[in-house]
């Protein structure tokens, strides 16, 4: 299993979202990185679809602390839900390093969903907000 989460959104921890506290004690900021892929805006978070050749999504990878990274893992599982899967993709790093990580993908993009160009959550949060 990976040692790394890839976050996009409400848990990137730069952004301050009441979400990432659930990272604090049992995982380490582990710096920028991107996914392949396309983010799409959902209302008040955002969703990801990987894919090669689809985009580039900005996100932060966290280290899982070993001791608590079951669970992490479990209760992020239940707060992301049934709309995404936690899969395992490769993300870059902003050395160039090719990090394995898990990462919270769309199973479905639902009809109200729109692309995010930029693959930046972090530039629509604010709107998002309100």
């Amino acid at each position: 299993a990976p040692r790394h989460l890839f976050t996009y959104g409400t848990l990137r921890p730069s952004l301050g979202h009441p979400a990432s506290r659930r990272l604090d004690g049992a995982s380490v900021p582990a710096g920028p990185a991107t996914l392949e892929g396309a983010l799409h805006h959902l209302g008040r978070y955002p969703g990801v679809v990987p894919g090669a050749g689809a985009g580039r999504v900005h996100g932060e990878l966290v280290e899982l602390l070993p001791a608590g990274a079951d669970a992490l893992l479990a209760a992020l599982d239940a707060y992301e839900g049934p709309e995404y899967d936690r899969v395992v993709a490769d993300t870059r790093t902003a050395s160039g390093a090719t990090v394995p990580a898990w990462v919270y993908v769309l199973r479905a993009v639902p009809p109200h969903a729109r692309p995010i160009p930029g693959g930046d959550w972090a530039a629509e949060a604010g709107a998002a907000d309100g």
